[in-house]
């Protein structure tokens, strides 16, 4: 895991702080909005995921021994979830990328859910 790469230095501390933010909502405003889960499965579906890539110190990147990853580029979350999710395409902010991702995944739930149930009528008009 990162958190055991990076534990014990300064940088480490910084980086898992960097990942744990609050969430508790009695130090939010303007919650209670259901998120528009089908719009953000869309724009999910659109954004490529890259495996396997490396930070490069040399551009500029954070030196993390040259670990592998896999991942969205921020620039092409900009463009499909929005610049509130990436920041002017440079950086990706994993509190609303977090969001995006779980309201995509209870959309393929509902969506899930309602196959299932679709399956279970046939099944029983079959059977009659």
């Amino acid at each position: 895991s990162i958190a055991g790469q990076y534990a014990g230095s300064a940088a480490g501390s910084q980086a898992i702080s960097d990942w744990m933010k609050t969430s508790d909502e009695a130090v939010k405003v303007g919650t209670g909005k259901p998120a528009n889960t089908a719009r953000m499965l869309d724009q999910i579906r659109k954004t490529p995921v890259d495996e396997d890539w490396r930070y490069s110190p040399a551009k500029g990147g954070p030196d993390d021994g040259g670990i592998p990853h896999d991942g969205p580029m921020a620039a092409d979350v900009q463009r499909n979830l929005g610049n509130d999710t990436a920041p002017g395409g440079k950086v990706i902010d994993m509190v609303s990328m977090s969001g995006k991702l779980m309201a995509g995944v209870q959309e393929l739930a509902r969506m899930s859910d309602l196959t299932d149930k679709r399956l279970k009528r046939l099944e029983k008009r079959s059977a009659a």
